[in-house]
């Protein structure tokens, strides 16, 4: 019986010898290089493409987090308590959104509504 389904990263061994994490259905991208087709082949690789289209949305969530860690300093977690770390979490991730609409060009989405 699976518990939970876990979208990650592609990741070793050592998950089946485990009795908690053999629970756990991990799905994961497969690696480019193991999905293989034809070379006359002229359709698309619907695994690929999925692949691909994943990585694609972690990119875009995770550049939040990334911003978040490096410009911020937000490296190391200080836990001072659930509604405080809930308010410093929503500042840090609404000033990481406001850096990534400045970087894109698109300040009058935040500047209009301040007027």
């Amino acid at each position: 019986m699976v518990i939970q389904v876990i979208w990650a990263l592609p990741r070793g061994g050592g998950i089946k010898d485990d009795e908690v994490l053999s629970k756990i259905e991990f799905r994961t991208n497969k690696r480019p290089s193991s999905l293989k087709t034809a070379d006359d082949f002229q359709g698309i690789n619907w695994d690929k493409k999925m692949g691909h289209d994943k990585s694609a949305i972690r990119c875009k969530v995770e550049h939040a987090f990334l911003i978040a860690k490096k410009q911020m300093g937000y490296a190391e977690v200080v836990y001072r308590g659930i509604e405080k770390d809930m308010n410093r979490f929503h500042m840090l991730f609404a000033s990481a959104n406001l850096i990534m609409c400045s970087r894109a060009g698109r300040t009058q989405e935040f500047l209009g509504c301040m007027v």
